[in-house]
């Protein structure tokens, strides 16, 4: 004897993907008197002693309306991602790719041609939706990346452009730990804390070497800011004995060094 579930049956897989048409792509809309499509539901209501305007009707959205499942997809990812961690719309997307195409083919045991395609119709344009809001996010994020590596590689270029003549005056650790804490200082803002300060081995000329900072700062829409005077006061060797005032800044020698045009 088969125990097994009518769901899991032909019959019952085609009545899933039926439900699930009719449940998805179905809004509910008030009862309207001047709407003669309306009009034998509201006899009906009426002959029962219903209300008939406290009652909804549910009507079937129109898959070729892109408006329409753009509403939905927005609705449904909405209350998809509630209490997520992770709520990516490419992911939600990816879901509803793979519902839709299992429903796709239990459809394919169902013998009625034309109420099959009716329903057939329905799930592969909410497939196709679902992949081009998908791929449209794909693109988008890709775009970002690209832009933000382009942005990344600009960055360090400036960077190692204007330290270049300073970089054998370090050891090539030093010279990472500056580039680094840089580019930190541009993604977040802050300065990381050094465990020991960077070494400028012999005699370069400071006004030079601040002047470097000031046009590496400047490619990224900075002034010499409080912060920058003291990271180099405090990590960089060259200016551990440089007359800096927190209270008194443009008055530092510190601070001329650092603005004082060399090239």
């Amino acid at each position: 004897m088969n125990h097994e579930p009518w769901i899991n049956t032909p019959e019952g897989k085609v009545f899933s993907a039926i439900t699930y048409v009719n449940t998805k792509f179905s809004e509910d809309i008030p009862l309207d008197e001047n709407n003669p499509e309306h009009s034998k539901i509201i006899e009906e209501q009426k002959e029962l002693g219903i209300d008939y305007k406290d009652r909804v009707i549910g009507v079937r959205i129109d898959y070729n309306n892109e408006q329409k499942l753009n509403e939905l997809f927005n609705g449904e990812y909405g209350e998809w991602a509630k209490g997520k961690t992770l709520n990516s719309e490419q992911l939600f997307a990816e879901l509803e790719i793979e519902i839709a195409q299992k429903h796709l083919k239990n459809l394919s045991e169902y013998k009625h041609d034309n109420v099959q395609n009716y329903y057939y119709a329905f799930i592969t344009a909410w497939i196709e939706y679902c992949t081009k809001r998908k791929e449209s996010r794909e693109n988008k994020e890709q775009k970002t990346r690209t832009e933000q590596q382009t942005e990344n590689d600009f960055i360090l270029s400036t960077i190692e452009d204007w330290l270049f003549e300073f970089k054998e005056k370090m050891c090539e650790t030093d010279y990472q730990t500056l580039v680094s804490a840089l580019r930190q200082y541009f993604d977040i803002g802050t300065f990381p804390t050094l465990s020991k300060p960077i070494q400028i081995s012999g005699r370069p000329n400071k006004k030079l070497f601040g002047w470097a900072l000031n046009r590496i700062f400047e490619s990224q829409g900075k002034g010499i800011e409080k912060e920058l005077l003291l990271f180099a006061k405090k990590n960089i060797s060259l200016f551990e004995k440089v007359q800096f005032d927190e209270n008194n800044i443009m008055k530092s020698n510190l601070y001329k060094y650092f603005t004082t045009q060399t090239k």
